[in-house]
């Protein structure tokens, strides 16, 4: 496995780097995406530059009605098998957690998730899981899950606040 950075095209530039451990969230259950959080930890350091640098991590959640950017190349229709080349990003909407609770009922939305919500069609869709989720210039979630893709239901979030000191400890950071 590696990560690629300094690019935002999928296919070309950019610096590979392999991945050497996955750090998976001790109590992830794959079943319902609970705790679905990871770290990746690399075989050398990344410099940073003027197309690669860091993110500092939120302490704590977009408050409901706060813009947030999705980026990644996840499919832009569905169904689809064709990835964009060129990096995506979306403006989408932080919602309450108990309002997304409510639009899935009986779902797997839980305490360590944040939620957004556009308008129909606008969403995360295959592709996008693990991608970063960024307000006020801070990481805020990581792709987790959603019903396929951008049908008017939330999208959601492992929240980068809920687990920053899951993050930190493991990361030594």
């Amino acid at each position: 496995m590696y990560v690629v950075v300094g690019t935002d095209h999928l296919f070309s530039g950019g610096i590979k780097y392999r991945v050497y451990q996955v750090i998976w969230h001790e109590a992830y259950n794959p079943n319902n995406n609970v705790n679905d959080i990871a770290l990746l930890r690399l075989s050398k350091n990344i410099p940073f530059n003027r197309k690669v640098n860091s993110i500092s991590l939120a302490k704590s959640d977009p408050s409901p009605g706060t813009s947030c950017i999705l980026s990644g190349w996840g499919l832009t229709t569905y169904p689809s098998q064709q990835l964009p080349s060129q990096l995506q990003q979306i403006s989408l909407t932080a919602i309450p957690l108990a309002q997304c609770m409510a639009a899935l009922p009986g779902m797997p939305v839980a305490n360590g998730n944040l939620c957004t919500l556009k308008s129909y069609g606008q969403g995360a869709c295959q592709g996008d899981s693990g991608g970063p989720l960024v307000a006020n210039r801070e990481q805020v979630g990581v792709v987790s899950w959603g019903i396929p893709c951008a049908k008017g239901n939330p999208d959601i979030f492992s929240s980068v606040a809920y687990y920053r000191n899951w993050i930190r400890l493991r990361s030594g950071i």
